[in-house]
């Protein structure tokens, strides 16, 4: 896989400055082939890699296994234990007068950047990219470290429409189990931010019946715009066939459990299994049967059956969510999360990735790709 943006935007920081090549880089990443290409484009230009510590459920064996070959110290911790690992190496770096910057998605440093005094010594900064992780940050009362994130930028929310689709192509393979389909499905959409408007316009495309449920009334008048069907909770649950957790926080509650529909199908498109009490669910039913690698069904004493798609982790990373090219366009953003904290761009504190460096990332990336005229146009 190439990303010929982010090497580009990569080497015109170099030429500017070698910064990048006096400190250690840090990665809390999913494990995906456009990883593998990332930190290959990093030692390509000798940048240093301390190491790279997989999220559980999205670490593919064959990236693992290729870090490994390419001398990169890789490990795959239980979640809970990602910040210890992280803390390890920050240390080991301060033991040889090497500091890090780290780049991560899910905001699995949080709890260090706030208070930690050997974390604020060994890292000069964290570059976050996702919702999840920007809410753990800001959450902090106080950060000892710069931290820039792109989570909420123009550039990543471009995002939303690719991981819209992976996440039905999963839908889709679970419902045939059921003997359903997208097409024929109903389907609620709980959460209507960038990822869940991103399920429910690509359902909406596929001709699913689309539910949509979300705190905020402003986003409940959005999805009447686009033509769903906007209900309470209690009704959606009740009415589909499978349900999509998009708040990043927890759609529902085991007391609403009894609620849903019998035999419905339970997905997230979250971070981690926080959209459904999955614990819940477990010690509630009466049984439990795989029906697939992905999809669990358990039975309750109410009477109800309820279906779990990748036990409730988000089903988007059974496969690449993003095309290369825009992939790509996520390391940029990066790159230039590094370079920022490098030259003090950014002091101690949240900060969101400039405009600047947003339109240098789109420029870059224009310049690589509007070639290709038959994906994605041209502006001459």
């Amino acid at each position: 896989m190439q990303l010929p943006a982010t090497a580009k935007l990569l080497q015109m920081e170099i030429d500017k400055s070698s910064a990048l090549r006096d400190i250690d880089v840090l990665l809390v990443q999913h494990l995906f082939e456009d990883t593998l290409a990332f930190i290959s484009i990093l030692l390509d230009v000798n940048i240093s890699v301390r190491a790279v510590i997989g999220i559980p459920y999205s670490a593919k064996k064959p990236v693992v296994h290729a870090l490994e070959n390419l001398g990169v110290d890789t490990l795959v911790p239980d979640i809970d234990k990602i910040p210890d690992v992280v803390l390890r190496h920050v240390e080991q770096g301060l033991r040889v007068g090497r500091q890090v910057i780290v780049h991560e998605v899910g905001g699995y440093c949080a709890p260090l950047a706030g208070n930690n005094l050997t974390f604020q010594q060994g890292c000069l900064g964290v570059v976050e990219e996702t919702k999840q992780g920007l809410w753990r940050y800001a959450a902090l009362p106080k950060l000892m470290i710069p931290v820039v994130q792109f989570a909420d930028c123009k550039l990543k929310i471009l995002e939303s429409e690719f991981v819209g689709r992976a996440i039905v192509r999963s839908i889709d393979e679970d419902l045939a189990v059921l003997g359903k389909s997208v097409e024929t499905a109903d389907i609620g959409v709980i959460g209507f931010g960038d990822i869940g408007s991103g399920v429910g316009r690509s359902l909406h495309q596929r001709g699913a019946r689309v539910w949509c449920f979300d705190k905020r009334p402003i986003r409940m008048m959005e999805a009447a715009a686009r033509g769903f069907i906007c209900a309470d909770l209690k009704r959606l649950l009740g009415a589909c066939n499978a349900i999509v957790g998009a708040t990043g926080v927890g759609c529902i509650d085991e007391t609403l459990l009894p609620t849903i529909r019998n035999g419905a199908l339970l997905c997230s498109a979250s971070s981690r299994n926080i959209e459904f009490p999955i614990d819940a669910i477990q010690k509630s039913s009466v049984s439990n049967s795989t029906l697939t690698s992905h999809v669990t069904e358990y039975a309750f004493a109410w009477g109800k059956r309820l279906c779990v798609s990748s036990d409730g982790f988000p089903v988007n990373f059974r496969s690449l969510s993003l095309p290369p090219s825009f992939g790509d366009l996520m390391f940029s953003q990066v790159v230039k999360g590094f370079t920022g904290v490098l030259n003090r761009s950014y002091t101690i504190g949240l900060h969101r990735l400039s405009e600047a460096d947003q339109e240098t990332i789109a420029e870059a990336w224009w310049d690589c790709y509007r070639e290709q005229s038959g994906i994605y146009g041209s502006i001459t």
